[in-house]
């Protein structure tokens, strides 16, 4: 790798951090942006670019499409958390080439999706069993010797709320934060949080409203938990409902670990977008909803994710459309979902 020495070794740190000019494409969630804050603590110059998944990625490849040459500028370009099948990362891999491109390239991720990218030779390397700020603080840590440990706690709940663990408060808490920040707008929000948390994530350094924000938050679940119409699938422990994207994580979780509903699989529709989230519980042998995703698409259903938790759209769903309209067309698709999950993982059916 040209950014380190001849024999290997990485170069003299400047004030902690690794001299090169880097760009960063990079999610933009939770996930993200402890990626993001793990790669800005590394280089003394990043550029970080927040997008998310599906659209924002061919968002971006339009945008630089028009000026290929300008990735010249950067020394190396390393992507986080940014989930990528084999055709969505050879157009970025066509792109470098119009460019022309000389710097160096690393690749982190550990969605399901990327694993086919999976090639430690290439500076590209996907490991499912990490979230993607973990694989990047392991990943630069080794390589370019920094120091990143002040970054533990963030990453220890990052880990826990991406992976669907839960089994801290904490994760969930920090998460609540992030979405506030989002809510003023994407990228001005990602930005805010990372200048925020540059030196990790602790109760001692959130503010008042920040404070105010979970307590919020933590009423308003309550509240969409006491008005939340959950519809079984007769037969099988699989169900669905109907939710604003920001209580999926907090109302799928209580669903499924709640005896007398008796959920092992939530399948939530998303009223004022394209799609929806399925979530899963470790009671069900090997479910894996990323990879099942993966195998069910077809031209109206595409999806991705992890082991117990995954997205899916649907392309023939318009923002226009009104929530009936969209029903029509998801729940077929829905109710194929559900056949399939039942007959793939028979535990399922009662």
């Amino acid at each position: 790798m040209k950014l380190l020495n001849e024999d290997g070794s990485p170069k003299e740190l400047v004030n902690g951090k690794y001299p090169a000019k880097v760009l960063n494409p990079v999610h933009i969630d939770l996930d993200g942006v402890s990626s993001a804050i793990c790669v800005k603590n590394t280089f003394t110059d990043v550029t970080a670019v927040h997008m998310g998944y599906g659209y924002g990625i061919a968002k971006w490849y339009k945008s630089i499409k028009q000026f290929p040459h300008l990735l010249n500028d950067y020394e190396l370009i390393i992507m986080t958390d940014l989930s990528m099948d084999e055709k969505t990362f050879a157009e970025f891999a066509a792109i470098l080439a119009m460019a022309n491109y000389e710097g160096e390239f690393i690749f982190l991720d550990h969605h399901e999706t990327s694993k086919p990218l999976n090639n430690p030779d290439a500076n590209m390397f996907v490991d499912i069993t990490e979230c993607g700020a973990s694989l990047a603080q392991k990943y630069l840590t080794n390589t370019f010797g920094v120091d990143l440990s002040h970054l533990d706690e963030l990453i220890k709940y990052t880990k826990d709320y991406d992976l669907w663990v839960h089994k801290y408060k904490e994760s969930k808490h920090v998460n609540y934060i992030l979405d506030k920040y989002l809510s003023g707008g994407v990228n001005k929000g990602c930005e805010r949080f990372v200048h925020k948390y540059m030196n990790g994530f602790s109760y001692k350094n959130i503010t008042k409203d920040e404070a105010t924000v979970i307590v919020e938050k933590l009423e308003a679940n309550e509240k969409v938990w006491s008005e939340l119409d959950i519809i079984p699938f007769d037969g099988t422990s699989i169900a669905m409902c109907m939710l604003d994207g920001s209580f999926v994580n907090d109302m799928s979780d209580r669903i499924l670990n709640d005896p007398e509903l008796g959920v092992d699989v939530i399948i939530v529709f998303y009223p004022d977008k394209v799609g929806g989230s399925i979530r899963a519980s470790k009671r069900v042998p090997q479910i894996n909803l990323g990879e099942f995703l993966g195998i069910i698409g077809n031209d109206n259903i595409a999806g991705g994710g992890h082991a117990l938790a995954a997205g899916y759209k649907l392309s023939k769903l318009t923002y226009k459309m009104d929530v009936g309209q969209k029903l029509l067309i998801a729940q077929p698709e829905i109710q194929r979902m559900v056949d399939f999950l039942s007959k793939a993982y028979t535990t399922l059916n009662k």
